[in-house]
């Protein structure tokens, strides 16, 4: 970013203001064609975060564990139109799979689960839990 940034001729804020038009999947990519990597965990949260944009979905790894438990879609574009088309907001719910993975995975509550029956876990025991 730095390199960017000096090349450019601009401040880290000004930057920031070059992208305020932008949706948050678009920013998301602006700091990936910038800064590269395949990761955009921490591109994301910083755009929810500090940007207050609600149209990004990072995927750490409780999140990916949580989604691939309960089969949703490993993109994030299109997690976040399923939450939009279920008017749910996709930082809320992406928050909501990072705690719920924290409480009853992590914790192997896995009996007082109340999405137990939704779970991967449960149709394939081998596959992470014991239920």
């Amino acid at each position: 970013m730095r390199d960017y940034l000096r090349k450019e001729s601009i401040s880290f804020r000004d930057f920031l203001t070059r992208l305020k038009g932008l949706n948050g999947i678009e920013m998301r990519d602006k700091f990936r064609e910038i800064m590269g990597g395949s990761s955009t965990k921490v591109y994301s949260t910083f755009i929810r975060d500090f940007m207050e944009k609600d149209d990004v979905f990072p995927i750490d790894s409780r999140v990916y564990s949580m989604r691939n438990k309960l089969g949703l879609p490993k993109d994030e574009k299109i997690m976040i139109k399923l939450c939009r088309d279920l008017e749910i907001s996709p930082s809320l719910f992406e928050g909501f799979l990072y705690r719920f993975k924290e409480e009853f995975c992590d914790k192997n509550k896995y009996a007082e689960c109340p999405i137990r029956d939704e779970c991967w876990c449960s149709k394939i025991e081998k596959y992470c839990c014991k239920i």
